[in-house]
Formats: C-alpha cells, sequence, structure tokens
C-alpha cells in the first residue's frame, strides 16, 4: 500500500515537472537573481538609510496594494482553476479587472492623501516619496490578476516568460535612472515597470479583453469571488502585516533606517530562498482544485509534498547557515556584516513558515480559505506581540527573534486546524 501511493505520488510530481515546473523553476531562479542583482547594485551607489527608505516604503506598498486587491486574484485563481467552461472563466476574469480597478483608483487616492501627513514615517524623504510611489498600486493589482489568470489554466510557461521580460526591463531602468537620480529615479522606474507589465498583459489578452465593454459586473460572478475573496483579503492582509510589521514598528519604534536597511538586507536573501516552497506551492493548487472532491487525493497529494518540503528546507536551511554569511559581505559590501546575525535567525523561521505554507496552499485548493483566515489571525496576533516587546527590548534583533517566535505559533496552529478543514470538508 505504501509502495502504491509513493508510485502515485512520484507519478503526480512527473506531470507536474511536465506541465511546466522546471520552466517556471528556472524562471523564478533567473527572477531571483535579477532581484538580487537590483539590490546589490542599489547598495553599491545609495546609502545604507535610502535601502532603508525602500524597504519602508515597499512595506506600506505592499500592504495597500493587498487592501487594494480585496482579495480578488486568490478568488480568481480558485474558480478559474475548476471545471467550467472558457465563458465561465472569461466573465469571471473580466468581473475581477473591472471590480479591482475600481478599488485600486479608491485605495490610490487614500496613499495620496495620507503621504500630506506624517501617518507613514516623522522622515519627511518617505512621506513626499510615497506620493509617487503609490501610483504603481492600480499596476501592481491588475498584473497579479494576469499572472493568476495564466496560473488557473495552466500556461506555465507564458506566465515565466512575462516575468522575465518584465523583470529585465525592470532592471535595465532601475540601473539608469537609480545612476541618474538616485532614489528618486529607483522610484520612477519601478513605477514605469508596473505601466509597462501592463500594457504586456493588455496585449496577451487581448482576446480575453474583446469582449471587455459588454461583459458588465455580474452580481452572481461578484458574489462567487467574494465567497472565496473575503476570507483571502483577509488572510492576505494579515500576511502582508506578518511580512511588514517588524520593519513597520523598527520605522516608528527605533527610527533608524540603517539598521532597517541591515536586517531588510538579511530579509531579501531570505525571501530569496522562498522560491523553492513559493514554486512548488504555485504548481499545486490546479491539481488539487482538480481533485478536490476525493479526501484520498487531497491526502496523498499534501503527503508528498510536505514530506518533501521538510527534508528539502533541512537541506537548503543547514547549507546556507554556514555558506551565505561567507557572501555577504562580499557581495552586499564590508558593512553589511552587520545583516549576518540577522539572516542566521530569520533562517529558522523560515522553515516554520515552509512547512505551514504547504498546509495553506492544500487549503485554498480545496476551497476552505477560510481556515487560512484564522491560521494568519493567530499567527498575527502572536507576531505583532512578540514584535513589539522584543524590537523595544533588543532593536532590530528583537524583530529577528519576533518573527521566528511568531512562525513557530502559527505551524502550530496552522497543523490543528488543517485537520480540522479537511475533516470539515469532508463529513
Amino acid at each position: 500500500m505504501q509502495l502504491s501511493i509513493k508510485n502515485k505520488i512520484k507519478s503526480t510530481l512527473n506531470t507536474v515537472s511536465k506541465i511546466g515546473f522546471f520552466h517556471l523553476f528556472s524562471a523564478n531562479i533567473i527572477l531571483q537573481i535579477v532581484g538580487f542583482g537590483i539590490q546589490i547594485f542599489l547598495t553599491r551607489i545609495l546609502s545604507v538609510d535610502d535601502i532603508g527608505r525602500i524597504k519602508v516604503m515597499q512595506s506600506f506598498i505592499g500592504i495597500a496594494t493587498i487592501i487594494a486587491g480585496l482579495g480578488v486574484n486568490t478568488a480568481i485563481l480558485k474558480l478559474c482553476s475548476e471545471d467550467i467552461d472558457d465563458n465561465q472563466k472569461k466573465k469571471l476574469f473580466i468581473n475581477g479587472i473591472k471590480f479591482n480597478f475600481i478599488t485600486s483608483m479608491i485605495v490610490l487616492t487614500i496613499c495620496i492623501i495620507c503621504s500630506f501627513t506624517k501617518i507613514y514615517s516623522s522622515d519627511n524623504i518617505i512621506n513626499v516619496a510615497l506620493r509617487y510611489y503609490s501610483i504603481i498600486i492600480p499596476f501592481n493589482v491588475l498584473n497579479d490578476l494576469g499572472i493568476v489568470y495564466l496560473q488557473s489554466q495552466k500556461k506555465i510557461k507564458d506566465m515565466s516568460r512575462v516575468q522575465i521580460i518584465t523583470k529585465v526591463i525592470s532592471v535595465l531602468f532601475i540601473i539608469l535612472f537609480s545612476i541618474l537620480f538616485s532614489l528618486s529615479g529607483f522610484i520612477f522606474a519601478y513605477v514605469l515597470t508596473g505601466i509597462i507589465s501592463f500594457i504586456i498583459f493588455l496585449f496577451l489578452f487581448k482576446d480575453e479583453l474583446k469582449e471587455f465593454l459588454k461583459i458588465p459586473i455580474t452580481k452572481k460572478y461578484i458574489k462567487n469571488i467574494y465567497n472565496i475573496g473575503k476570507y483571502a483579503f483577509a488572510t492576505n492582509s494579515i500576511g502582508q502585516i506578518l511580512a511588514f510589521v517588524d520593519v513597520l514598528f523598527m520605522n516608528y519604534l527605533i527610527k533608524d533606517n540603517s539598521a532597517i536597511g541591515f536586517f531588510g538586507t538579511a530579509q531579501l536573501i531570505i525571501t530569496g530562498l522562498m522560491i523553492i516552497p513559493t514554486t512548488f506551492n504555485q504548481i499545486i493548487v490546479p491539481y488539487v482544485s482538480g481533485n478536490c472532491k476525493s479526501k484520498n487525493k487531497v491526502i496523498k497529494i499534501y503527503n508528498g509534498y510536505y514530506k518533501k518540503m521538510i527534508s528539502l528546507m533541512f537541506a537548503v536551511i543547514f547549507i546556507s547557515f554556514f555558506v551565505i554569511p561567507i557572501f555577504i559581505p562580499i557581495i552586499f559590501g564590508s558593512k553589511y556584516v552587520n545583516s549576518i546575525s540577522y539572516f542566521r535567525i530569520l533562517l529558522v523561521g523560515l522553515f516554520f513558515w515552509s512547512i505551514s505554507a504547504t498546509r495553506g496552499i492544500i487549503l485554498l485548493g480545496i476551497g476552505q480559505v477560510k481556515y487560512n483566515f484564522y491560521v494568519s489571525l493567530v499567527t498575527a496576533c502572536f507576531n505583532i506581540a512578540f514584535n513589539y516587546v522584543l524590537i523595544l527590548k533588543f532593536g532590530a534583533s528583537g524583530a529577528a527573534y519576533g518573527t521566528v517566535l511568531g512562525f513557530f505559533v502559527g505551524n502550530i496552529v496552522s497543523k490543528k486546524i488543517f485537520h480540522k478543514a479537511i475533516n470539515n470538508k469532508y463529513i
């Protein structure tokens, strides 16, 4: 029996590779390498304070983008992965675009208004820069919809190509404009890349968008999107808060842009390592959705991925702990040796995040997104409490410890809620 299950898991993974897993994995590696290249370049021409400012601004933009999206991207991924006709998928996609355009413009307006106050930061450079940086919000939201729609249709290669093209364009613009205009040039290049990505998607989806004006926002489709999106929005919002709570607390509590810059560099490397679990998760959703009526099939898929994830992340973290710190001062500069201690602490948090994320993606695939919200909510509460207390006591190091403790608790909660969700789904 065990051999049979093992063979089926191997068969599933082989199928996944054939439909584009390695293509996507290679693309993600390229994206991460390019992303690292940009950050390395920026550390050579911008001050540590400016690197810290960028991290703070990206935190606010990330949260604003999630709020503007209202979970529509997750709903589109789930609904358009299901076995429905192409016309229904097109109507869902277009309804999502129209709805998100309205919500993103509202959020953009609020963000610009807030930039004229000191809500964001006591650093006026950040406040002024965010007036222009916020323009990226509607483009981020709509581009995300394009990515998840391609993913839902299993067009992994198309999705990868678009991401690589836009990233290469981004590199060229960021290098050019950062050299010419420093921090302001970086922001201009980032916004310009978002606009170009949006134009690429317009051409890519020209067939789907032919009837854009004829297809109205329909209560039926918005209701379907809302039923999934409401939990996804809450979950994603909390997820973004979890991702940026450390930086935001440092922004308000210690007000040291250089410390944020060092911590942000450590986070950047951790984000690069997340390519491994994230790539698996990008692939698995359509296949879980396609088998969501069978509890046994879902459990088999989960067990296969979960065991491989644990083994893989143990190896990745062990090697990274000893090898990557050697290269940090070489690649980023000697002053970034201060990032090493943060990096090693955050590696532990990466492990807990990775195995918890596998459960979350399975729950998304079977439509039990409300349970992901419960996990995120509990994790966020602990994470916020840990970060606040530990940052006050230990500064930036406290942010790293707080993040690890938060994800440790989140993993325990995730395990308990996951099994409850599976049992409730297949009563």
